[in-house]
């Protein structure tokens, strides 16, 4: 698998040092540490943690030191491509978008971008069914959505279910959509 590192900014931790700290190497270390020729491009994720000592005992404790002060590492798995295509749709009229089955567990993109000019007039929401239930519910309406980014993630956590966008009013303007894992 692989793996991505971040760095989050948050308050120092009280009474933890940061040079006691021990982990996977963050951003800097590792292409310091590469370019020291002490990590390979291809070095496999489980050897980065005793290289990392290695660089730690070389002297690259002090830098990590202080960005931890002030820093956290966070590390965010890196998913395959899911192989399921996408839903891309303009709603210039009343009616719903082709139906998408996101996998299970695992995260899906969600994107909406009303047109600007003409400026979008209308309402549209994000509606979810159940397997077995011919019914579509409404998963964020349309008063929902100026709240949240043009471009979010969800996770569905139940087998089955599928997602759509639906304009139910439109005087003009369209809107852009787009669910994909």
């Amino acid at each position: 698998m692989t793996l991505v590192l971040q760095w989050v900014p948050q308050a120092p931790s009280a009474g933890i040092a940061p040079a006691a700290v021990v982990g996977p190497p963050g951003i800097r270390e590792a292409a310091q540490a590469r370019a020291d020729g002490l990590i390979s491009a291809d070095t496999p994720d489980d050897q980065l943690s005793a290289v990392y000592a290695a660089y730690l005992a070389e002297g690259g404790a002090v830098a990590l030191a202080d960005e931890l002060e002030d820093m956290t590492l966070k590390t965010v798995a890196l998913l395959d491509p899911s192989g399921v295509a996408p839903v891309v749709a303009t709603l210039s009229a009343t009616g719903v978008s082709p139906a998408f089955a996101p996998i299970l567990g695992r995260p899906f993109n969600v994107t909406h971008k009303p047109s600007t000019g003409p400026a979008f007039a209308g309402s549209y929401q994000l509606e979810k069914k159940f397997t077995g239930d011919d019914n579509w519910y409404v998963a964020l309406g349309y008063a929902d959505l100026p709240s949240l980014p043009e471009s979010f993630a969800l996770t569905e956590t139940e087998a089955g279910v599928t997602y759509r966008w639906n304009c139910t009013t439109r005087t003009a303007g369209s809107v852009a959509v787009r669910i994909s894992a």
